[in-house]
Order: C-alpha cells, then sequence, then structure tokens
C-alpha cells in the first residue's frame, strides 16, 4: 500500500506507507477507520470519474475540485439527485453524463445552472417541466439519445447555440418544433427523421457542413420541403425513400451536384426525366423499372438518360429493350447496371459503339445466351474510357479462348480495373 487519504473537515491529509511494514500499514488503515468513516469517501475517490457507477454530494464536490476546471466524464452514472446535481454543477469544465438515463425537473434545474457544456446523450425522453428546466441553461446542451422532441422553448434554446445541433433518434416532430430549429445558427443533425414536411427546416438540414446532404431514415418527403432545395449546391443522399412524385421531384431541377436515391422502388415518369436531367452523379439504385408494368419506356426519360453526362447507377434494372439499349449507347460516363443478368444478343450488339462505360458485372456468362452477348460485346471499338465492365469471377465460366479475348480487349474491363 502506498498511501491512505483521510478526508476531515475538507482537509485532504496523506500518509506515506511506502516504508511501513505490511502489518504496520494494515494497523493504520484501520486506525483511520476507526477515527474517520469518511475516508470510505476518498477510497471511492481514488477511481477515475469514468469509472464511478453512483455518486453522492461529498464525492461529487470532490471530483469536481480533483478536475480543476477540466471537462468531467461520469459515463457510468444512471441515476442523480438533485443535491448531487447541484454540486456537479460546479463545474467550470462541463459535465459528461451521457449514461444518466432518467432526468426530472429538479436534476434538470441543476445542472442547467452548469457553467460548462452539458452532454446528456442518454435521455431518450424529457417531460414538459424537465425539458424547460434544461432551456434555461445557458450553454451548450448535447441530446443525441432523445427520440422525442415537443418542447417549443428547449427547440429554441438548442436552435441559438450557435454549434451543431445533433438530435439523430427523433423520427417525426410537431410543426411548431420543427419552426424553432428551422432557425438552427449551426448545423442541424437528424439522420432518423422519417418524414420531411417542413420547407424551412428542409432548408436548414440543406446548409448544414459538408459537400452532401444525407437522409438516412427518410421515407416521406413532400413537395413542400423539397422546394427547399432548389438551387442547392450540395449533393443529396436519401438511403430509404422509396417513391417520389413529380411535384416532389420538381425540387430538383436544375441540379448539378450528386443525386442519389438509393431505396428508390416507384417513380413517375415526370420525375425520373427531373432526375435524368441532374447535372452530377445520379443513382435510382433499387428501381427495378423505368416504366410501369407493361408500358414503354417515355421518350422524354430516354432522352434524359442519353443526354446525361456523368456517373448514372441503375442498379435496380434487371432487364435492357433496344429502346433503353439505344439511350445507354449515348450516355457520356460510367452506367452501373449490376442488377441485368441476361443480355439479348441484339440488346448486346446495339450497346457496341456506346459512348461511356457499362457497367454489366451482373451478366451470367457461363450459359450460351451469356457467351453470345460477350461475342457481341467483343465487337466494341470506341473511344478512350468506353466499352463495358464484366465480372472477374463469373468470367471464368466463360470458354477459355472467349476468356483470353475478353481479357486481350483493351476496353472490356475485368473487375474494378477501368483506368488501370
Amino acid at each position: 500500500m502506498k498511501a491512505i487519504v483521510l478526508i476531515m473537515n475538507d482537509i485532504v491529509v496523506y500518509w506515506r506507507c511506502e516504508d511501513a511494514t505490511p502489518r504496520w500499514s494494515s494497523l493504520l488503515l484501520l486506525v483511520v477507520l476507526a477515527i474517520c468513516p469518511s475516508v470510505a469517501i476518498a477510497q471511492k475517490a481514488k477511481k477515475t470519474s469514468e469509472s464511478l457507477e453512483e455518486i453522492d454530494p461529498p464525492l461529487a464536490r470532490m471530483v469536481v475540485a480533483d478536475a480543476k476546471g477540466d471537462f468531467i466524464e461520469l459515463r457510468r452514472i444512471r441515476t442523480l439527485d438533485t443535491k448531487t446535481a447541484v454540486e456537479l454543477a460546479k463545474s467550470t469544465g462541463g459535465l459528461g453524463l451521457s449514461g444518466l438515463e432518467i432526468l426530472d425537473a429538479g436534476v434538470a434545474a441543476a445542472l442547467a445552472s452548469c457553467p460548462g457544456r452539458l452532454e446528456l446523450d442518454g435521455i431518450t425522453t424529457l417531460d414538459a417541466n424537465a425539458a424547460s428546466a434544461l432551456a434555461r441553461a445557458k450553454v451548450f446542451i448535447r441530446l443525441q439519445g432523445l427520440q422525442s422532441l415537443t418542447s417549443v422553448p428547449l427547440a429554441k434554446k438548442l436552435a441559438v447555440q450557435g454549434s451543431e445541433v445533433s438530435l439523430p433518434r427523433i423520427k417525426k416532430m410537431d410543426r411548431d418544433v420543427a419552426d424553432a430549429l428551422a432557425d438552427c445558427k449551426g448545423p442541424l443533425v437528424l439522420d432518423g427523421l422519417e418524414v420531411l414536411d417542413h420547407k424551412g427546416l428542409a432548408r436548414c438540414l440543406s446548409r448544414s457542413e459538408g459537400s452532401q446532404c444525407t437522409f438516412d431514415s427518410l421515407l416521406t418527403l413532400t413537395p413542400e420541403a423539397a422546394a427547399a432545395f432548389e438551387n442547392s449546391s450540395r449533393s443529396f443522399h436519401f438511403a430509404k425513400l422509396s417513391q417520389i412524385d413529380a411535384a416532389t421531384a420538381a425540387g430538383f431541377s436544375g441540379h448539378s451536384q450528386g443525386l442519389v436515391f438509393v431505396g428508390l422502388e416507384q417513380a413517375d415518369p415526370e420525375a425520373l426525366e427531373i432526375i435524368f436531367r441532374n447535372k452530377g452523379p445520379t443513382c435510382v439504385g433499387n428501381l427495378p423499372r423505368l416504366a410501369p408494368q407493361g408500358a414503354a419506356i417515355a421518350p422524354a426519360v430516354l432522352k434524359a438518360i442519353a443526354e446525361h453526362e456523368g456517373v448514372l447507377g441503375l442498379a435496380g434494372l434487371t432487364d435492357i429493350d433496344m429502346s433503353l439499349a439505344g439511350a445507354l449507347k449515348q450516355h457520356r460516363g460510367d452506367v452501373h447496371l449490376t442488377g441485368v443478368k441476361r443480355l439479348d444478343t441484339g440488346v448486346a450488339e446495339s450497346l457496341v459503339g456506346c459512348r461511356g462505360i457499362l457497367w454489366l458485372d451482373g451478366l451470367v456468362l457461363g450459359t450460351p445466351d451469356g457467351e453470345a452477348a460477350v461475342k457481341a460485346l467483343l465487337k466494341h471499338r470506341g473511344g478512350p474510357r468506353t466499352g463495358f465492365v464484366l465480372n472477374a469471377t463469373t468470367i471464368h465460366h466463360l470458354p477459355e479462348t472467349l476468356m483470353e479475348s475478353c481479357e486481350n480487349h483493351v476496353q472490356i474491363y475485368i473487375g474494378n480495373t477501368v483506368g488501370q
């Protein structure tokens, strides 16, 4: 044992026992415990604040004093009473209480007086009184675990903080709360939002930091909200949005940056035309067809594809007809067609001479149809950065001579070898 700490009347006394025998060290510890029960507090205080799982007012005073103005991390604390919160709130460096799961109005009011930042990421819900108390805080508050926000005063407080407001677990919000957050002075992060129907909030989200605005959970986008994206200089990425109509797509008219709809499954022809008119990289991910079942692809959609330049993602398509082949042949840039498993020989011949690179790495090659399609594609003689990408694994299903022809063709790319 190196030392024993005794706290008496707020005075810290150290007995150094480095030279004492184990017997005398143990005896001294027993004497100290008998004289001053509060030595137990000192033993707790030896733990780092990060490892503390419970805390009371005396220990809170020690932790604050020991921090000397630095940020205090107490991530394992699950509950907190008001008296302890009062002591912790004296920390000038701020408090990290990400493990705190319950916050009543008394504790919230105490913490709100803290002169340093508050990180309360474990709180999932706040009643009206607790939210009102936090709204009176003068410092930055982080509430990344919050699953619902119904307090307008708290929303207004978060909006004027000036730093990032991150509420990634909120799925929906009332319009008056959205009104408040729309005035956010710093970046706003709502990665869990499922419904976006507020133009001001959409505009605020589109101004967030970075070159790309990502909506990982959005299921519904209204025309009113999409209108806020018009003329935006940022890329947009929608992971789960499954359908879009022309009125909503109109918000992306004239867009010139990335436009990605990974989960898109249904879109009006008019909407597709607007999307394909985008002047940046464009992807309609899982979209299985470019026209209603049994209908022909609209000429305006085909024209937009043919005139699009750059990366075009059509990985959800499973079939290419002659009309689409004609449009793809005119497209300048990479077109990802991973979902296409089979090509008619006539379609393959129509693609020969394409002006970009067509990624056909989903083609099944170990069949007569596959071999016939590859023989047609081998006729391609195009300009720089044109041709076809075939799968590096399935190409081994071809007869050896045909596989060698592919490997020797400068514009048949095996796997991800484009540009090599």
